[in-house]
């Protein structure tokens, strides 16, 4: 390639714990280590350029993160959490495809962008929000560069928002965004199969660029936990947000799986949740009060910890409990969960992306929720399994960051560059 330099539109950059960062970097470090110049474009409380390491970063002002401010800070000194909640749904509402609409164009007429985009040969935006590629699809229409378009979600597919899944007004406008901004797009990139299925079969004629590019293992560290002598209980971890869909939250889903009269294993059995708990999980926990309290298993809330603390509590607990209510979408703790070789009850909609992947993961159970018929087989198996240690993990080579490295390269026809 004659210039080497990439472009990225990544709004939520540098901005833990927003968890589309892990796979950006990812995506960088395979750029850096090609030979490739680097510049992020990102969202913030100001306009500003500077250097973060190898990268050149762009920061553009999103003025409805300098509102968001104003407001809370006023909601707090009057103890008025309902303006946050009225703020934050007029927002959700009024813009178009997210909040970052306005700061998409901005990003699109910023001298300092545009500067920067003529000296490269790609850009690559990345989503949520969808913003991001609406200011990728500018730059690109406006200097004739390749864009590649990266959807960790989908847009219209199994929406994030909840107005676009009934026809509706809003909707038809943001399929015809989503419609333009895909048509110009180089190449598209998805991250499963369910993914591209869906979109191929909407829109038939983007079939020949898709690619599924999966997330990968991450570059961490185990830590080394002695475990004690043998216990008469089992202990199970869950770490992450209980959001879920209109249908179920991923805290109820759990409770189900883990249902005290449908399990039959004679032992204590703790779950330790660390995540925040919001109004909604309160009202699911008094649902379910009456069938927890005083059964063998124990729900122990605790609050969100470090990265590092985390990893030492999975690699005590004795399974885990992966819950994801989505068909296509795969959590990004599946990978981190593969790499612990721990036991794993996937509680899913059957042939979800998610179910999929168990089929060639043994040390991962299934549970299927939102089913007609509600199969506890491979929960017992699963506790069962546990308790006398008949476990064996494999880590299967096609998530990890060499292979999906390389595979990304030959997508878009740069395999080249490693040699």
């Amino acid at each position: 390639m004659p210039d080497k330099k990439v472009l990225f539109i990544a709004p939520f950059w540098d901005q833990p714990p927003h968890v589309g960062i892990y796979r950006t970097s990812r995506y960088i470090n395979w750029f850096l280590d090609a030979g490739f110049d680097v510049t992020v474009i990102r969202a913030g409380l100001k306009s500003d350029t500077y250097n973060s390491g190898q990268i050149e970063v762009i920061q553009i002002k999103h003025t409805i993160s300098i509102l968001n401010k104003i407001v809370f800070n006023i909601a707090d000194k009057l103890s008025l959490r309902i303006l946050k909640l009225l703020w934050n749904k007029f927002v959700y509402y009024t813009t178009i495809p997210d909040d970052l609409g306005g700061w998409s164009k901005k990003v699109s007429k910023s001298d300092a962008v545009i500067e920067a985009a003529k000296k490269a040969n790609l850009i690559i935006s990345t989503s949520p929000p969808n913003s991001a590629h609406l200011a990728g699809m500018y730059l690109a229409e406006k200097l004739t560069i390749d864009h590649l378009v990266d959807l960790r979600d989908g847009w219209i597919d199994e929406p994030l928002r909840k107005y676009l899944v009934k026809e509706n007004i809003r909707k038809r406008y943001e399929e015809k965004l989503e419609r333009n901004m895909l048509a110009n797009a180089a190449h598209i990139i998805v991250t499963s199969q369910n993914w591209k299925t869906l979109l191929q079969n909407r829109i038939p004629e983007m079939k020949n660029k898709i690619t599924v590019i999966t997330n990968a293992y991450p570059e961490l560290k185990l830590p080394e936990v002695i475990k004690g002598t043998k216990k008469n209980s089992i202990d199970l971890l869950y770490a992450g947000n209980f959001r879920g869909n209109e249908q179920i939250s991923r805290l109820e889903a759990m409770l189900i799986a883990l249902d005290p009269d449908k399990i039959y294993l004679d032992k204590v059995i703790k779950i330790k949740f660390y995540g925040i708990k919001g109004i909604r999980e309160n009202t699911i926990l008094k649902k379910y009060e009456s069938k927890f309290d005083n059964s063998r298993i124990q729900l122990l809330f605790k609050e969100p910890v470090t990265r590092e603390s985390l990893l030492k509590e999975m690699m005590l607990a004795d399974g885990l409990l992966l819950p994801s209510i989505s068909k296509s979408a795969i959590p990004s703790k599946t990978f981190e969960y593969i790499v612990t070789q721990k036991p794993v009850l996937v509680i899913t909609m059957r042939e979800s992306s998610t179910w999929q992947m168990c089929d060639e993961l043994e040390a991962f159970y299934k549970f299927e929720i939102l089913g007609e018929i509600t199969d506890y087989t491979d929960v017992n198996r699963f506790l069962e399994d546990i308790s006398y240690r008949y476990i064996s993990a494999n880590i299967p080579e096609k998530y990890s960051s060499a292979y999906l490295r390389k595979k990304f390269f030959e997508s878009l026809n740069l395999r080249k560059i490693d040699e």
